[in-house]
């Protein structure tokens, strides 16, 4: 017979006696206790990795006692590792660069830059949006710089800084859909294109400004209803993927022009860069160059740090 107290918890015998009753009461304890200030933080910030390849349990296999000096380096250091090669490797190129070519004195006309991409450059290698998200507003309506010339930079920094933390997740095999961004990329590139060309010559500098505006508080507010569905369910891949899912996400690459991912993004901030330097007759402009001399120490570190420090957190953070 079962007792007061499992009657009140509203639980029949039956279920108390296929051992239902302690897994049920666990989980009414859970829900009525709140979560511990600790707790909260973990779940949000410090939810781990999900790797390519690599169950829980064999990252938490020790190494063996013969293990060599590399094995130790690349498995006990990978974190560090990651992030200290496309720090190294853009270090190298920026002071010899600035060594020769004197870049130090524009710091003391476009300090801050730099101090913006130190947050821009977190925000990128967290999320898709890239470092632009952050130092486009801050151009526009901060220091009123031209639409033209803070898109261009904006895409430069992305393709430096998103690329180091492309490496970042590559090297470090931090879980990534493929299929989103293969399908993504296809429709993105000539969506940029036909925005490059088409698009933004119907635009005046204020409209372009308002545009913004526009989207990203859209972006924002149907994230915050997202985000209030408490336990929705999500998804690491993509499930039973066919044809017409495919096609949803070259759609979205070529109408959202916002990638789904770090590695999107770096790849179609590659390729733009490459078409509007190289390919379109209008020049970049000099104030967009002198930007990214002053921003590249920042973005090579910040990026790769953001994207470390992402993939450790929830999706709702």
């Amino acid at each position: 017979m079962p007792n007061q107290k499992q009657m009140e918890n509203g639980l029949s015998p039956p279920l108390i006696e296929n051992g239902y009753c302690n897994n049920s009461l666990e989980k009414i304890q859970k829900q009525k206790r709140k979560r511990t200030p600790s707790e909260w933080f973990k779940k949000y910030f410090w939810e781990g990795q999900k790797l390519h390849g690599i169950s829980e349990e064999e990252k938490q296999i020790p190494l063996p006692s013969n293990a060599t000096f590399e094995q130790k380096m690349l498995i006990k250091y990978k974190n560090f590792i990651a992030l200290l090669i496309p720090f190294s490797v853009a270090q190298f190129i920026w002071w010899s660069s600035a060594i020769k070519y004197n870049f130090f004195p524009l710091y003391s006309t476009h300090w801050q830059m730099p101090l913006t991409m130190v947050v821009g450059s977190i925000i990128a290698g967290m999320t898709s949006e890239g470092g632009g998200a952050v130092a486009f507003p801050v151009m526009i309506f901060i220091l009123h710089t031209k639409p033209h010339t803070a898109r261009d930079f904006s895409i430069m920094i992305q393709a430096i800084g998103m690329t180091m933390a492309f490496f970042v997740i590559i090297f470090m095999r931090i879980q990534i859909e493929w299929r989103a961004i293969i399908f993504g990329t296809i429709g993105a590139i000539p969506g940029a294109l036909i925005g490059f060309t088409l698009i933004e010559p119907l635009f005046s500098p204020q409209t372009e400004k308002m545009l913004f505006v526009s989207i990203w508080s859209s972006f924002a507010i149907s994230l915050w209803i997202l985000n209030c569905e408490k336990k929705r369910k999500t998804f690491n891949i993509i499930e039973n993927f066919c044809f017409w899912k495919c096609i949803i996400l070259i759609l979205t690459g070529f109408i959202g022009a916002t990638p789904t991912t770090v590695v999107i993004m770096a790849i179609n901030s590659q390729f733009c860069i490459y078409w509007r330097a190289i390919i379109m007759s209008e020049p970049i402009s000099q104030l967009a160059y002198n930007y990214i001399k002053v921003t590249v120490p920042v973005t090579s570190i910040c990026a790769p740090i953001g994207s470390f420090l992402g993939s450790h957190f929830h999706r709702q953070a």
